[in-house]
């Protein structure tokens, strides 16, 4: 249990499995678009409206139960597009990790991550969602990793 009284999933195994090429590709592309992310959950809490669930209509009761989540095309639907025009997942190279205590995947090559941002941009359509419905309908609809908190 977390100190804010949350449950984490945590497995071993997981944690000692090395990710797969994929994974790391698709964390790195949805650490790139994490300000975008953070953007549409702000102006979501400053707009002056209510907040209120796109999936179930239902009133989003406070920041805490806030979530960002991406309607058609879902993000997992964004990146594979991406990568498949980019050359493949093999395509794209991983940053090394620096150590220094804190650690995300990012990609290595800049310039590739500006137009996955770009792209993104474009295309992606955020919407509010419950946090309970983010982490569990919708990942059961659309696959583990497609939602965004």
């Amino acid at each position: 249990m977390r100190l804010d009284g949350e449950v984490a999933d945590f497995s071993w195994n997981a944690c000692l499995t090395p990710f797969s090429q994929r994974t790391q590709v698709l964390a790195a592309l949805r650490h790139a678009v994490a300000d975008q992310v953070a953007i549409s959950r702000n102006a979501a809490l400053s707009s002056g409206q209510p907040l209120v669930c796109s999936v179930t209509g239902t009133p989003i009761p406070s920041a805490t139960e806030l979530h960002i989540d991406h309607a058609a095309p879902t993000f997992l639907e964004l990146a594979e597009y991406f990568i498949a025009d980019n050359g493949g997942v093999d395509a794209f190279r991983i940053l090394p990790d620096s150590g220094a205590g804190v650690s995300y995947i990012e990609l290595e090559d800049k310039e590739l991550e500006k137009r996955w941002q770009d792209h993104h941009q474009e295309r992606a359509v955020l919407r509010p969602v419950l946090k309970r419905v983010n982490l569990s309908d919708l990942r059961r609809a659309n696959g583990p990793g497609t939602t965004t908190p």
